[in-house]
């Protein structure tokens, strides 16, 4: 029975009832000519369709309230399918589609998703949000849909609306929509929050380039110049822009008031000439 019961915690967390399997299990039942009788459950591979349905019927009746759950958060490859052909295929070939499923299909929550994700790329922000409502309010991976509506949002100036979508939609687990909640909050003065986010954001995804500039401009505007120098330097040295990042950690280190600061600074300036400390004479 262990392969029943992984297989009915696995679809309950899925999203789905169980009760598929049990359907299932009734059809082969129905199908077997030789009959239960005549194969003991004991002398079998696996239990017999009848043992295994009292086992499955009991199951869902003792886990009722756990394998109830919604549907309409599970996206599966249908989204991500919809998501890679809005935003990486042509743009007028994707507008065109979408605008075609919805005419074929107008309350496919996918179809309007798919058109919203390609208004983006044309930057129709307003039409963009109307779209990205209506597959939200078919519950069709909405979390993830909730921080593409709160971008859409930043990128129409409706700034309240955007932090709205982009704090229900758990931006804080995605590099992204966290980036898009800092920005919101910078452009509605939020100034300390924007900074905490984009801290958050650089010390759990210390590769996200784009994290280190809004840090430094966050910085800068709450008068933490140390802070802006330090953190403009970090961004053009993940862009490959060299000298600019040693005029950014320079400034930085003439800011330095300790030397805990002093030493960030200069980890940064040696990672920016590496063969350095190889050359001769090199201190």
């Amino acid at each position: 029975m262990q392969a029943d019961q992984l297989g009915l915690v696995y679809l309950t967390q899925a999203g789905y009832t169980g009760e598929g399997l049990l359907t299932s299990l009734k059809k082969i039942r129905s199908k077997q000519w030789y009959g239960s009788e005549q194969i003991p459950t004991y002398l079998t591979t696996h239990p017999a369709s009848e043992a295994r349905m009292i086992y499955i019927d009991n199951w869902l009746h003792q886990n009722r309230s756990e394998t109830v759950q919604k549907r309409g958060e599970v996206g599966g490859f249908g989204l991500a399918h919809t998501r890679l052909v809005a935003l990486y295929t042509n743009e007028k070939v994707a507008l065109n589609r979408f605008k075609l499923d919805l005419e074929a299909s107008p309350d496919d929550p996918l179809a309007h998703y798919g058109y919203a994700l390609a208004l983006t790329r044309v930057d129709r922000w307003h039409e963009a949000a109307v779209h990205m409502k209506q597959a939200i309010e078919a519950n069709a991976m909405a979390t993830h849909m909730l921080q593409d509506l709160g971008r859409i949002y930043f990128h129409d100036g409706q700034y309240e609306k955007a932090m709205e979508a982009l704090s229900a939609g758990s931006s804080e687990k995605n590099p992204e929509g966290q980036l898009y909640l800092g920005r919101t909050q910078v452009e509605l003065g939020r100034m300390v929050d924007a900074r905490d986010t984009f801290e958050n954001l650089v010390r759990s995804n210390q590769n996200f380039t784009q994290a280190y500039y809004y840090l430094g401009e966050s910085s800068g505007r709450l008068g933490d110049m140390f802070g802006a120098h330090y953190n403009l330097g970090r961004f053009f040295r993940q862009k490959g822009d060299m000298k600019n990042a040693g005029f950014h950690l320079n400034r930085a280190l003439k800011l330095a008031i300790d030397d805990s600061q002093k030493q960030m600074v200069e980890r940064q300036l040696k990672a920016l000439d590496p063969e350095k400390e190889k050359k001769p004479g090199a201190k």
